[in-house]
């Protein structure tokens, strides 16, 4: 358990480019996101839920690889999101230069081997 969000999230941790999130701590979940929001303040907040990807997976791709007229970055918060979407969309995610994602989960299960 992580008591002190504020060593968690030092400077070089949010260097990082994908943060995932999970378990059953909504509120250190939420902590953990409002933390990575304030510290982007230069960046575009879009907020999606897992059904709107399996809506429509085209729209995270755009949001990720299509570049805008003044270079604007986007922090993109996927919440709710199933293993099973991350499947499907973990491919968009290796060219992210503009972009900081935050995946929000429920638990996730153990892999067997």
């Amino acid at each position: 358990m992580i008591s002190n969000t504020e060593s968690f999230l030092s400077d070089a941790t949010l260097k990082k480019k994908i943060f995932l999130f999970y378990g059953e701590n909504k509120e250190l979940v939420e902590q953990l996101n409002q933390k990575i929001i304030d510290q982007s303040k230069n960046h575009i907040k879009k907020i999606l839920y897992n059904d709107d990807i399996v809506k429509n997976p085209d729209h995270l791709n755009n949001l990720i690889n299509t570049n805008n007229l003044f270079g604007e970055k986007f922090l993109i918060i996927i919440k709710n999101l199933s293993e099973s979407t991350f499947v499907h969309i973990k491919k968009n995610f290796k060219n992210i230069d503009r972009c900081l994602v935050i995946l929000n989960c429920d638990i996730l299960k153990k892999i067997q081997k």
